[in-house]
């Protein structure tokens, strides 16, 4: 089963960290798909949280959805390029690049 690696969000709004609530929550439950669709919403509704890329990131790499999930974790590191775990995420994907 693929690890969640959840993160600390700076953000105080409580629609984002609802979503993001019930997307790790779907996760955890196994629904990859349905963690997918809540982090989705999280992206959509905020796309400055670098956090809610992170997550959808995370749920495409559990759907098996690796350029997706490259893509978010590229979006992710714009929006805060100095987000740890979202390079050592990326560099695991992408390793010699």
């Amino acid at each position: 089963m693929p690890v969640f690696y959840p993160v600390r969000l700076p953000e105080d709004d409580k629609k984002l960290q609802r979503r993001l609530e019930r997307g790790t929550e779907k996760f955890e439950g196994g629904d990859f798909p349905g963690a997918e669709e809540e982090f989705d919403g999280a992206v959509s509704l905020y796309p400055f949280s670098a956090e809610a890329w992170f997550y959808r990131a995370q749920a495409r790499i559990a759907t098996h959805n690796i350029a997706g999930a490259i893509k978010d974790l590229e979006m992710a590191l714009t929006v805060k390029p100095d987000f740890e775990e979202a390079k050592e995420l990326l560099d695991k994907l992408t390793p010699g690049k």
